[in-house]
């Protein structure tokens, strides 16, 4: 009661008070009202005026050791991985006593310098009290910072700042903040650090608030700890980043978000822990692929110069360039492979994607119009994009994955995994591993090639640990329906589970908002007799193989009476990004679930142990770039220090293999770890 002068309690259900300890009686209470509202006298000696109403007439009076300040700036430097922008909902500041500063009031203005918002989403949003609104600069990624400055009055109405806070915005939790630097501008008219944030973890949850932050002191100008935490008491703290969300705001997130969302996140159920274990490689490269990486760079060459022209209009002219006729004829081409009509097939596959597919496909035909050579090439793609004019909306995805892997090749793109140097000194070979340098030539081409064959080692896996072994099951049970929606409909679902739980992110994204089919529990028990088919697709020799192609795959039948395939956990929800969200769910209620896909994941993870994947890896780099990884393993020679050093002349071949031509999978790990492809080991 000495610090408050207005309490308002939010009501969640009943209420029940006692006033007995409050200087001033209870003034008012109403059982049909939402809030109570007590009334203290604050001692003389504060000098303090009412929460959020300070007196600006006289200007507010500074604790000692505060900053009085005109404007506030906040430079945002680090977004969560992932992210194509930095956006924020609210922005609170608190003064003198805790009082929070009305930043809605009049006079108050914000404004963000170097920054593009879209028109509904401008900065002026920040500073309203409802967390419905929101924020966006859209020249993050080029610029590498976004600034926002807010003014709160002349330098006679200065006011002490001595907290504050951000709120998330409604969607795309990769766009949150995560690095920022806060300034005050003082009466000396110069601007003072306040406080320097670097590598916070803000909550997944949208429209929530981050921690309250103190700044520093007078003359200071140093970082602050956090003041105070707002995560729920009830939660552990890992627990609280998970990516898990209410049901109802999955329902209102895009289907980008989603998978932003989980690529992004750390968190690892217990039940997935050793599944993460078991894979070597780093996660920045199982979050990352080069399908993500097309999204990416099209959407900023679409930023730079926007497609003025509708996707009909764009279809006519690559139809037109493709078969060689007028522009005005487009339309009465037929596919010189499938004979359907070509363009209404294309329009009709144009009109099933969403907004921002919709954006990127026409900004591929454009470059595909621009693009020099012979535009006859394109044939073949134009009837896949009428095939899936007349298909479902997940087929229609499927196929502008197809349109983006074109794209990617087109451009020569690699995953973001392959550009972004790792941290130096982060080697698992010891003390001595060198700092990675982009510069460098020979290790540069070492990472790209790992990059490329971690990506078709991902999608290999997909197929041998989830698809072909639905298909087997379903084909033996003769669901055939259920075997022809897996590749499709199936893999949205399991690869949505992938990505929520390991962060994996395969060359095909899942469309989260399908519906569940195709997905059938083949661990369950009471399917034992599919083992053996496992356990041939798992084998060395088998990866990414259809299962048809194995004779002992194809001679399984179940023993007795034909049953249906078992269901769970898989059906566990009505869309892939419900299914996902509820393996993620940290809840102890939701654990039985959780331990119902651990042995999913744990046979997903399998493909990409230290045993099964190293030597497959090595013996790539060996084939197709053996001078290269001869070089690169000579640097490695020079500075690794790990006690196990190998003798000059000795290759890498030799160096991971003993006399008797057996793996050394622990070597291998050492070098691949220098490499910053492996994780470090233990």
């Amino acid at each position: 009661p000495d610090r408050i002068s207005r309490c308002t309690i939010r009501r969640t259900g009943s209420i029940r008070v006692s006033a007995n300890s409050w200087s001033e009686s209870l003034t008012s209470i109403n059982p049909s009202e939402t809030s109570v509202q007590f009334h203290t006298r604050p001692p003389h000696s504060c000098g303090m005026t009412e929460v959020g109403r300070e007196d600006r007439r006289a200007g507010s009076r500074a604790v000692p050791g505060q900053r009085l300040v005109s404007q506030v700036r906040f430079t945002f430097t680090r977004i969560r991985t992932g992210g194509d922008c930095v956006q924020l909902s609210r922005v609170r500041l608190w003064g003198d006593y805790g009082g929070e500063h009305t930043l809605s009031r009049k006079g108050v203005s914000v404004r963000n310098p170097g920054g593009s918002s879209p028109r509904h989403e401008h900065p002026a949003n920040v500073l309203e009290a409802s967390v419905h609104s929101k924020w966006l600069d859209s020249r993050f990624p080029s610029t590498g910072k976004s600034t926002l400055v807010i003014t709160l009055g002349a330098h006679e109405a200065a006011v002490a700042v001595t907290a504050y806070s951000f709120c998330t915005a409604n969607d795309c939790p990769t766009r949150d903040p995560v690095a920022w630097t806060v300034e005050g501008f003082t009466a000396q008219d110069q601007w003072a650090v306040l406080d320097v944030q670097s590598g916070y973890n803000p909550t997944y949850a949208r429209k929530a608030d981050y921690d309250v932050f103190s700044v520093g002191g007078a003359g200071s100008g140093s970082a602050s700890a956090m003041a105070a935490h707002v995560k729920p008491a009830d939660v552990l703290p890992s627990e609280a980043e998970a990516p898990h969300l209410e049901a109802d705001v999955v329902s209102r997130q895009t289907s980008l978000g989603m998978q932003q969302l989980w690529a992004a996140s750390t968190y690892v159920c217990p039940e997935y822990a050793t599944a993460q274990a078991t894979i070597v490689v780093r996660h920045e490269y199982m979050c990352s692929s080069r399908l993500q990486t097309a999204i990416n760079h099209l959407g900023a060459r679409l930023t730079a110069r926007p497609t003025d022209r509708p996707f009909d209009a764009l279809a006519a002219d690559v139809v037109a360039a493709a078969y060689g006729v007028p522009v005005e004829s487009a339309h009465m081409v037929r596919c010189s492979l499938e004979g359907r009509m070509l363009l209404s097939g294309i329009v009709a596959f144009g009109q099933g994607l969403e907004g921002w597919r919709y954006v990127l496909a026409a900004g591929m035909l454009r470059c595909y119009l621009e693009a020099e050579g012979d535009a006859s090439g394109l044939i073949g793609l134009l009837a896949l994009l009428a095939r899936a004019g007349t298909e479902c909306n997940a087929r229609k995805i499927a196929t502008f994955h197809t349109m983006l892997e074109r794209y990617a090749e087109d451009e020569q793109l690699q995953s973001v995994a392959s550009q972004v140097a790792p941290e130096a000194g982060a080697g698992g070979a010891g003390a001595g591993a060198p700092p990675f340098t982009p510069n460098d030539a020979v290790i540069c081409a070492v990472r790209n090639r790992c990059a490329q064959f971690i990506e078709e080692h991902k999608l290999n896996a997909f197929k041998s640990a989830f698809l072909e072994p639905t298909k087997m099951l379903f084909r033996a049970l003769y669901a055939t329906t259920e075997e022809g929606d897996t590749d499709v409909h199936g893999a949205n679902t399991y690869a949505s589970v992938l990505m929520a739980c390991l962060g994996v992110r395969l060359s095909v994204q899942p469309h989260v908002h399908d519906e569940v089919k195709g997905v059938c529990g083949f661990l369950d028990r009471s399917v034992e007799w599919l083992r053996p088919g496992l356990a041939e697709l798992a084998a060395p020799g088998n990866l990414g193989r259809a299962w048809e192609s194995l004779p002992a795959c194809r001679q399984l039948r179940p023993s007795g009476r034909r049953a249906r395939a078992p269901s769970q956990p898989w059906r566990c929800a009505s869309r892939p990004d419900l299914v996902a969200n509820d393996a993620v769910n940290p809840a102890s209620h939701a654990a039985p679930l959780r331990a119902a896909f651990a042995p999913y994941l744990e046979r997903y993870a399998q493909f990409f142990s230290r045993e099964y994947f190293l030597e497959r890896l090595l013996m790539e780099l060996n084939a197709c770039m053996d001078a290269t990884l001869e070089s690169a393993f000579a640097q490695f020679r020079l500075q690794c220090d790990d006690g196990d050093m190998p003798a000059d002349g000795v290759t890498v071949m030799t160096y991971c293999y003993d006399d008797d031509y057996a793996f050394r999978p622990g070597r291998a790990h050492a070098f691949f770890a220098w490499l910053k492809v492996a994780k470090v080991p233990a």
